[in-house]
């Protein structure tokens, strides 16, 4: 450090400049991020990586003549609070209404065995109703 009265202005000058930085970093951080375009590609990976995830299941309940109902079903396994119960409907474009009513009784089963459920609808060429019993993330 140098004893000239040049020197104060310089170290003033420097602490001014580090104080600027931090204030400018500090407004950053609260900045809002303006999202790019995203080409085709991204937006590809950015769908497939949103998509319903489903963990293997532990069982799978499909219904069959004189087999046990879904809430009998559910009794006779381990259930642990953790599990979830999703139900698949494919249903046909024209007879939805049969798929809801089906998946509605589904649900209605498995909530009075006391689990949590969720429901996947999609439209397909052939009808068909199972249910899956995971250990899915967050039970949504």
């Amino acid at each position: 450090m140098s004893n000239s009265p040049t020197g104060k202005w310089e170290i003033l000058l420097a602490d001014l400049a580090l104080i600027l930085f931090i204030v400018a970093l500090g407004g950053l951080v609260t900045m809002p991020i303006k999202a790019k375009p995203a080409s085709a590609s991204e937006a590809a990976s950015k769908a497939k990586s949103e998509q319903l995830a489903i963990a293997p299941s532990q069982a799978l309940y499909r219904t069959v003549q004189n087999g046990p109902t879904l809430g009998e079903w559910l009794k006779r396994q381990p259930l642990d609070p953790r599990a979830t119960l999703t139900i698949f409907v494919d249903y046909r474009a024209d007879d939805a209404a049969r798929g809801l009513e089906q998946a509605a009784a589904m649900i209605g089963e498995a909530q009075g065995a006391g689990v949590r459920v969720r429901t996947v609808m999609r439209d397909a060429e052939q009808a068909d109703i199972y249910a899956s019993l995971a250990f899915d993330a967050g039970g949504t």
